[in-house]
């Protein structure tokens, strides 16, 4: 079986790597370092996580999820939302990466926690309704948004509940 044979890479081309990587686009500096864009994803991936945080202080939005507990998914969605303060959006091919300043770990400390209404609660709603009283009494009643009161009423009615 064939093996790969693979290029190692010198000190000079990550010291150019690192210099381009903010000027050029990946298919540029590929094609510059004589490179496979697959390589040069690579290295600047291994880069990133090595020494990014380092350079720059900013945090990627996977050290931010680790930091604050709260998935990755939900941070990007507040970063594209602008719920969260983003300091640089790099992209690379289709994908967007955000890195964020320490401020925003108070930001994302701060988004709303969306936990499952307990069915005790989701009954409750329904017999509240049932007797006549508007979505937006019920919201207030039990503290909670019109807009969750009235999924969890019309779910349960569809449900046959």
């Amino acid at each position: 079986m064939k093996q790969r044979q693979y290029k190692r890479w010198s000190e000079e081309e990550l010291q150019e790597l690192e210099r381009l990587r903010h000027i050029m686009s990946t298919p540029q500096i590929a094609a510059k370092l004589g490179r496979t864009l697959g390589s040069v994803y690579t290295r600047m991936n291994m880069l990133d996580k090595a020494h990014f945080r380092n350079c720059t202080m900013l945090y990627s939005t996977q050290l931010l999820a680790e930091i604050t507990g709260r998935d990755e998914v939900v941070i990007r969605r507040a970063a594209k939302q602008k719920r969260i303060p983003v300091a640089k959006i790099v992209r690379r091919g289709t994908k967007n990466y955000y890195y964020f300043r320490e401020e925003a770990i108070d930001a994302v400390n701060k988004l709303r926690k969306f936990e499952r209404i307990p069915e005790a609660e989701k009954t409750r709603m329904i017999i509240l309704y049932r007797e006549g009283m508007s979505g937006n009494d019920i919201a207030k009643l039990l503290n909670r948004t019109p807009a969750s009161v009235y999924y969890n009423i019309e779910k349960a009615l569809r449900e046959g509940k």
